[in-house]
């Protein structure tokens, strides 16, 4: 008989290679959060050169320079552990998404410096958060295609998935409109609840801004909701324990956003509250990103992109495949 094939099955992506892309992950949000307290705390420019801080990789860690240059050093942990993932991952199948990460990552660092260089452009400190989001969004993604013997659905649950863009979009949106409400210091333009200086819609200006953040904020608030619940309804009855636990987690997380974004503007904007309200957004999305992803085809995703072939002893009779 001819034989099928003499190439060996593709192996399995390696245990440590995703315990190292899920700790790119962890660390991101890490990230994430400590980036959120520079602006808050007015240490945006407590370095005022880049990438030394006054001169120095290791500068005394006080005052602003303790927030922004910590900001600086998880950055580059966060940029050699992506560096890791791709050099591991250089022979599966995942590497141009790894590529794609460590591209976006030194693109994010440019932008960092970018940003101290030119004295905090808004479009540039608004477009380093939008990419930190993107970023983190790729590194769960990643987490996913590189789990060994992932063993959840081959089929794809195309609604389910519509319905994770949906909220993912939403989600990612708000918090774009956040970046500019913050890098305008519109935040403080509106410290009274629910209105804005007596007024529900303030004529022009940071003000106006810091309401539409409000108002598409209940919106969004709406959208998770309405998607998480759609979800959960059309996952019943589905072995995707991933997909309906981030489904269930969503409306949490978007009610608990919502309170901490009250609790922000009540305590006028203060670095811990604006902390975490970064780090609640970020997993906001992340729900989402793992619902979409937990709802796609995981069975085996990852492959080794070249086969070996089996030692010529071993190969079937008839010739070659």
């Amino acid at each position: 008989m001819a034989p099928a094939d003499t190439l060996r099955p593709p192996r399995k992506p390696d245990l440590k290679l995703f315990v190292l892309a899920v700790a790119t992950s962890v660390a991101t949000f890490a990230l994430l959060l400590v980036g959120g307290t520079v602006n808050p705390t007015g240490s945006s420019l407590a370095c005022p050169d880049w990438p030394t801080c006054y001169g120095s990789f290791f500068p005394e860690m006080t005052g602003g320079v303790f927030f922004e240059h910590s900001h600086r050093i998880v950055a580059t942990l966060v940029g050699i552990m992506t560096v890791g993932v791709a050099a591991a991952a250089w022979k599966t199948s995942a590497r141009w998404l790894t590529i794609g990460a460590l591209a976006m990552v030194i693109f994010q660092g440019v932008l960092g410096g970018v940003t101290v260089i030119l004295r905090l452009p808004t479009i540039v400190s608004t477009t380093h958060l939008a990419t930190a989001m993107v970023f983190f969004s790729l590194t769960i993604y990643l987490g996913f295609r590189l789990r060994p013997g992932a063993t959840e659905g081959t089929e794809s649950l195309a609604f389910v998935r519509k319905l994770a863009l949906i909220g993912a979009v939403a989600v990612y949106v708000q918090i774009v409109l956040g970046a500019l409400v913050r890098h305008t210091l519109s935040g403080r333009a509106c410290l009274d609840l629910p209105l804005c200086g007596g007024e529900w819609w303030p004529a022009t200006g940071p003000a106006a801004l810091h309401m539409v953040h409000r108002y598409v904020g209940v919106l969004v608030l709406g959208i998770v909701l309405v998607v998480a619940a759609m979800a959960l309804k059309a996952l019943r009855g589905q072995e995707r324990s991933s997909a309906r636990l981030a489904a269930a987690l969503a409306p949490f997380i978007g009610l608990l956003q919502v309170v901490v974004g009250v609790v922000m503007v009540a305590r006028k904007i203060e670095w811990v509250s604006a902390m975490a309200h970064t780090g609640i957004a970020a997993l906001l999305l992340a729900v989402f990103v793992i619902l979409f992803v937990g709802a796609g085809p995981l069975a085996d995703p990852v492959t080794l992109t070249r086969r070996e072939r089996a030692p010529v002893g071993l190969q079937p009779e008839g010739g070659r495949a």
